[in-house]
């Protein structure tokens, strides 16, 4: 029968190393997704969320540190597999929302004969991710916009100062009554389609994702909503 007055076993400091490296690993790897994929920006409630499961299974893991002695090659294994499941959760919920739309309606298709298509969301709207000087931008399609609006986040990645702009173009939006600047956008692209020397406004309030409206879409050849998809024919 087991002491219950019995110190429990000191943990092996390889162990601690081990696990240590592990959470590091992981925190790399959460890192390096939205390094790489910047236009996914995740709400308070989703960084809360994301906190907390990184703490239970921070708990649950350290647990191994007083398990019993094992060999490396058994411990290694048991590593992998956290790092497996763990970066799989990891992916799954910082690219979720575009997981639930149907293989990422968001991302422009090339239908050919120049045209582009979007897939309706689930929620009804269209989303297209494009670039704006480079740089990876997730934009609402919105034809109740008049121009192309770039949230100040989006500006910022894309090289624009947006301290150093002057906020004196008036603009209406769900909040009410706001104020944008005007830019020119370098390059724009969606999908096949690249435009150059765009003009666009910044927006001085933050914003949940830029907006593509009717500057961009006269651009196009036409402008079509058939069955859930939004047809662009740009030439």
């Amino acid at each position: 029968m087991s002491n219950p007055w019995q110190r429990p076993p000191r943990p092996h400091f390889a162990r601690v190393y081990v696990w240590l490296g592990v959470l590091l690993a992981l925190s790399a790897l959460v890192w390096a997704l939205f390094h790489f994929f910047p236009e996914v920006s995740p709400s308070d409630y989703d960084t809360a969320w994301a906190i907390q499961w990184v703490g239970i299974a921070a708990l649950l893991s350290a647990s191994l540190i007083f398990s019993r002695r094992v060999g490396w090659n058994e411990a290694l294994r048991n590593i992998a597999i956290w790092l497996a499941v763990a970066g799989v959760l990891a992916i799954g919920f910082t690219f979720r929302g575009t997981f639930e739309n149907a293989f990422a309606p968001a991302e422009p298709h090339d239908a050919g004969n120049g045209t582009v298509t979007l897939s309706e969301t689930e929620a009804g709207d269209y989303q297209a991710t494009g670039t704006v000087n480079g740089v990876r931008v997730l934009f609402a399609v919105d034809t109740g916009a008049s121009d192309i609006v770039l949230s100040p986040a989006d500006a910022r990645r894309a090289g624009i100062a947006v301290d150093a702009l002057t906020y004196d173009k008036e603009t209406t939006t769900a909040n009410g009554l706001g104020h944008g600047a005007s830019v020119t956008l370098g390059s724009l692209t969606l999908g096949p389609i690249r435009l150059a020397d765009v003009r666009a406004t910044v927006n001085q309030s933050g914003m949940d994702r830029s907006l593509l409206g009717m500057t961009f879409l006269r651009r196009m050849k036409s402008v079509t909503f058939t069955d859930h998809t939004l047809t662009l024919r740009w030439r």
